[in-house]
């Protein structure tokens, strides 16, 4: 296919989307390699990260984590097995239970965190904040952008 057919913007963001998937790749990865020093995987790091702040339901976590439920749902029940979550009552709906970190779960999370900012400090060192500030600005546009198209929702119409 000629890639002429791509307008200045369509073809960078096209190169950077592909950038994006190896980078995911790598990311997993290092995540793999950096969660083996704890007792957690990175879907258990991610999902505890998730409901860290307060109790959630598991299609709630799943949004957030740009998941499918289905996989959310696994991965909460192996923590609850673990005894690093557990479930409650939801008073705004009847059949969605909440999923709350356990003092073991925060421990865990915890320990995985120090990992963590010790290897994404070192990832960071010579990185410009303002142009991070920029990326996560561009990249939250994207995943509002895809989650739009996800939903069958029009894009915002292109400046010409």
């Amino acid at each position: 296919m000629d890639t002429n057919c791509y307008t200045p913007e369509g073809r960078v963001l096209a190169d950077l989307t592909a950038e994006m998937f190896r980078i995911q790749d790598l990311l997993s990865l290092a995540g793999d390699r950096l969660t083996k020093t704890t007792s957690l995987t990175i879907a258990r790091f991610m999902v505890l990260y998730t409901l860290r702040k307060e109790p959630g339901t598991v299609a709630h976590t799943a949004r957030l984590m740009g998941i499918r439920r289905q996989s959310a749902q696994r991965t909460v029940d192996l923590l609850a097995e673990l005894g690093l979550v557990t479930f409650e009552p939801n008073t705004h709906h009847r059949r969605a239970m909440l999923v709350r970190l356990t003092e073991a779960g925060r421990k865990a999370l915890d320990q995985a965190l120090l990992v963590h900012a010790e290897w994404i400090n070192d990832l960071a060192v010579g990185l410009e904040l303002e142009e991070l500030q920029c990326a996560k600005r561009l990249l939250e546009e994207l995943h509002r952008r895809l989650h739009m198209q996800e939903r069958g929702e029009g894009l915002p119409p292109r400046n010409l």
